[in-house]
């Protein structure tokens, strides 16, 4: 995930671990995307799928759910150790309700979040990252790039398709 171009989509990224927000100042390479578009394509044609990462992180898999303006997913290894939970708006219209329902969830899984006020993202597009603890010792250095090129090519290919099935 390290081949990146010039002319920048302008993406927030805001982790509630830290908390820290930071912004994707780069495009990321069309390979980039390719090597991930077979998740994307399954995810905007079915609203909701579970798809293993390309090599070499085929251990690990994603599970994505798109709406037209916002999506879901989290990913996990080995289907049953939930590594993190992200939420992606790049609608105003849909970025309160998928901020609700990814507030929630990360409360549910997170004790430390517990009574916890947190903030949505002011500028859209968004991405917003809870990384769980994790008992296994996974090195996961990638995993943050990984989820702002997902978000990325979620976000270029919901609004090149427009027709995401959406949450049901």
């Amino acid at each position: 995930f390290e081949n990146i171009l010039a002319d920048p989509m302008k993406l927030t990224h805001y982790t509630l671990n830290k908390p820290h927000t930071a912004f994707l100042n780069k495009k990321v390479d069309r390979s980039v995307i390719k090597s991930i578009e077979p998740i994307i394509f399954r995810a905007l044609e079915e609203w909701k799928t579970r798809h293993s990462l390309p090599t070499p992180l085929d251990n690990y898999n994603v599970l994505v759910a798109v709406t037209p303006g916002c999506a879901l997913f989290d990913i996990y290894y080995r289907s049953e150790q939930l590594l993190s939970i992200n939420a992606l708006a790049w609608t105003q219209a849909d970025a309160d309700y998928i901020w609700d329902v990814f507030e929630e969830f990360c409360i549910e899984q997170s004790t430390a979040l517990a009574g916890s006020s947190l903030r949505q993202p002011d500028r859209l597009p968004w991405l917003a990252t809870l990384t769980l603890p994790s008992p296994l010792a996974i090195e996961l250095t990638w995993l943050s790039e990984f989820e702002q090129c997902l978000a990325v090519g979620l976000i270029q290919s919901a609004i090149a398709d427009n027709k995401p099935k959406g949450f049901g």
